[in-house]
């Protein structure tokens, strides 16, 4: 009987240590979006793309901001939000949470950075090849977007990260999705 109150034991601490670690800090993966992270002075948020116009020589940017999680974080929130036990983890490795369906409207600066990984490129010898971090400028990013449904690859179907310093918009990266 002692041998297999010893035993127990030894497993309950074993598992304390797994769990928790010596540190005392827990191991279990933190649910914390990419939606909006913070570099320096650099503020990214990921917004799906919802217009954008030109307006007095300024190009006003229309966008439902996202909560983006990946790897750990994205099967945590996943779990949390999708109670089927069949199915444990996001299928592609990440996962979107949108609680809060609001607009909102940036001004994008002249020399804001667009980079694009798919889109219709109809003219073009690549067509609709994924190409990486593919510099557009905010003309032809205004066409994508107003192109919508009418496009191969409708533009407001990908998220964007969009990277801000001093609440200018500076960079906007499409986030390809499967």
């Amino acid at each position: 009987m002692r041998t297999i109150m010893a035993f127990g034991a030894a497993v309950a601490a074993l598992w304390i240590v797994l769990a928790v670690g010596l540190d005392g800090k827990s191991k279990e993966p933190q649910a914390s979006a990419a939606s909006e992270s913070t570099v320096s002075d650099e503020v990214m948020k990921t917004a799906y793309v919802e217009g954008l116009k030109e307006e007095n020589g300024h190009y006003l940017l229309t966008v439902d901001y996202i909560d983006w999680y990946e790897g750990d974080a994205a099967a945590v929130m996943f779990r949390e939000r999708e109670p089927d036990p069949e199915v444990t983890e996001p299928p592609d490795g990440y996962y979107i949470v949108n609680d809060d369906p609001s607009l909102a409207t940036i001004e994008l600066p002249e020399d804001t950075q667009i980079r694009m990984q798919i889109y219709d490129r109809p003219d073009e010898e690549s067509g609709a090849d994924i190409v990486p971090d593919e510099p557009i400028t905010i003309e032809q990013f205004a066409e994508l977007v107003n192109e919508g449904d009418d496009a191969l690859i409708n533009v407001k179907d990908f998220p964007y990260h969009i990277t801000f310093k001093d609440g200018q918009a500076q960079r906007i990266v499409q986030q390809f999705v499967p």
